[in-house]
């Protein structure tokens, strides 16, 4: 009973503590000026993995920190970069084939739910696979570019026109932005214009010439993969009429013009129907004869010249956009808030927009570049300030407050667990068969459910109304786009979820119904570390602080958990779980630095 009422309790205190505004942060205790030292690197190796990875690893922490007392902060850190750009990308379908096969199913069996595979093969990747930086990028990426799972047949099961399974055509386009994550952002945009899941989903696959063209694709690439609303500088300022008003970059005539680029479109297979069968795996073709070869008048006057085939509109299209002064600085600030923060000052966006203009080489759109530059920035480390005190040795830790801030996405907060605590899988292989956790997550991969993502860029908070904006951030606003998707359902759900990985050391799932009934799989802990260290709360709560926070728990969060862990005289584990699930569940946990 004591171990339940523990737990219980550490769940009450988060609930208190979780309403508390994150400023100061924590203090660390040393033996002396390198001990200190010692832990302000560690702070510094787990913040930057918590931008880069889905989620520092203990061990990965400690190697990172060497490499920063060796080479300093900067070069450690474009070291690690520079090794991740090197490694192969982990891609999902195969791994999703070979899931369903040694299970002893096919793609498109009845009777189980085969598609859940695809769930199965994105969280063993992301909590697994070696190309974290990569993998990180896929995801902000398919946020830019977001499709959902739901309608449009993508979950059928049956054979396309490509001979692949037509309910794996959406893994496919999730391991084109895997393939494209550190690449070209122009190479990402064809892809994805010409991919049929993206085709289906904004409805331009056989948009044809002789009635008026489906607008949604037209729309949607100009507002949300390229140049936004309105005009902006390189810093992502608006840029303002004589009047002071917003200057619409663009409007119906623009709409329409793109609209009609993107005619004749249909699924690869036969080049000589319109209507050949659909096929979700290869990229789309086109049929000449449903393209609209009028002129057509796009961004900045330049002039699709009638006649012109239907590639090289949409070619000659797409350069538009990516040439496009406003894609820069609107690209740039959507990928810092997915890896960094919310709300990026003026000077984040102008010095990340200028190397996606040019990595240096003369490149533009360089994702790799980009990346380095958004993790490498000023503005990604400098939300935490580290200072050694003495008398007696100690690190102080203090963090910047609501502007330096992102809310930290389930998905990540989930992966983040698992790949701290050690988590090792029992079934096969050892992968993590994990499932579609859309239901305690209320986010998914596969399962943006409109065109905007899981939330709005610019969603503001009611806490957030009245707020002083700084000058340095763009345009006299701050934003929280993850916190329209923590509802109370949805953070009950996701504590509930926390719960039942801490409480028993493990994750359970029952994960398909087949001829021999349910499947299981046991996702366990290694909380040696954490047990170990149960009998002194102080050290145990400075040891989560640094593998769940970053670093970031503040004095008073960290005293009321280990005053009560103290309290309590059960055994090490359960004083562990506690204090485990307790850290978890902090609002320092769920806001990132």
């Amino acid at each position: 009973m004591r171990s339940r009422h523990l737990l219980a309790w550490s769940l009450f205190v988060s609930l208190i503590l979780d309403v508390t505004h994150v400023v100061d942060a924590g203090t660390f205790s040393a033996t002396s000026r390198n001990d200190a030292k010692q832990i302000k690197n560690r702070v510094l190796a787990s913040q930057f993995l918590a931008q880069a990875t889905f989620g520092p690893i203990p061990a990965e922490v400690e190697a990172l920190a060497t490499r920063i007392d060796r080479v300093g902060v900067a070069a450690a850190k474009e070291e690690w970069i520079d090794q991740q750009l090197m490694v192969p990308a982990t891609l999902h379908f195969p791994k999703v084939l070979a899931m369903i096969s040694d299970d002893g199913f096919t793609p498109i069996q009845s009777g189980i739910n085969v598609n859940r595979y695809k769930y199965h093969a994105w969280w063993d990747t992301v909590i697994a696979g070696p190309d974290q930086l990569r993998q990180r990028m896929a995801w902000a990426l398919a946020q830019i570019f977001a499709v959902d799972q739901g309608g449009n047949g993508f979950g059928t099961l049956r054979i396309d026109a490509s001979g692949q399974p037509q309910n794996l055509g959406i893994v496919n386009y999730y391991d084109m932005l895997v393939g494209n994550a550190l690449g070209n952002y122009r190479d990402t945009l064809q892809d994805v214009t010409l991919h049929p899941i993206m085709g289906r989903w904004l409805s331009h696959v056989r948009n044809r010439r002789d009635r008026d063209p489906d607008e949604n694709y037209a729309r949607e690439v100009q507002q949300l993969f390229t140049i936004g609303l309105y005009k902006l500088r390189i810093n992502g300022v608006y840029e303002r009429d004589a009047s002071g008003e917003q200057i619409a970059t663009y409007g119906n005539e623009e709409v329409r013009a793109f609209a009609r680029v993107f005619t004749g479109l249909h699924y690869a297979g036969n080049p000589n129907s319109f209507y050949s069968a659909l096929n979700y795996h290869e990229p789309m073709i086109m049929f000449e004869g449903q393209h609209d070869q009028d002129e057509k008048i796009l961004h900045n006057g330049t002039v699709l010249p009638a006649g012109q085939s239907g590639m090289d509109d949409i070619s000659a299209a797409l350069d538009n956009l990516f040439q496009h002064d406003n894609c820069g600085p609107f690209v740039s600030r959507l990928l810092i808030q997915r890896l960094v923060k919310s709300n990026p000052t003026k000077g984040y966006i102008r010095r990340v927009a200028t190397v996606f203009n040019n990595n240096g080489n003369g490149v533009r759109g360089d994702l790799a570049a980009v990346a380095k530059a958004i993790l490498l920035d000023k503005e990604a480390q400098n939300s935490i300030r580290c200072t050694i005190a003495r008398n007696p040795w100690r690190l102080e830790v203090k963090t910047e407050g609501t502007e330096h801030t992102r809310g930290q996405e389930p998905v990540v907060r989930y992966a983040s667990l698992i790949r701290a605590l050690g988590g090792e899988s029992d079934y096969l292989n050892g992968r993590f068969m994990i499932p579609d956790l859309d239901y305690h997550l209320n986010q998914m991969a596969y399962r943006h459910h409109h065109v905007f993502n899981f939330y709005d860029v610019e969603h503001i908070p009611t806490e957030l109304f009245g707020y002083s904006v700084s000058k340095g951030i763009p345009n006299g606003s701050i934003f929280a786009p993850e916190f329209q998707i923590k509802t109370a359902v949805a953070v009950n759900r996701l504590r509930n979820r926390f719960r039942a990985a801490i409480i028993d050391g493990n994750e359970f799932f029952r994960i398909l119904n087949n001829a021999n009934g349910l499947r299981e799989i046991r996702v366990s802990f290694d909380l040696s570390n954490e047990i170990a260290l149960a009998d002194d709360p102080n050290a145990l709560m400075e040891h989560l602080d640094l593998l769940l926070t970053s670093g970031t728990m503040q004095d008073s969060s960290r005293d009321i958990i280990a005053f009560h862990i103290g309290e309590e005289t059960a055994n090490a584990t359960v004083r562990a779980r506690a204090a485990i699930l307790a850290t978890l569940t902090l609002a320092e946990a769920a806001v990132g630095q």
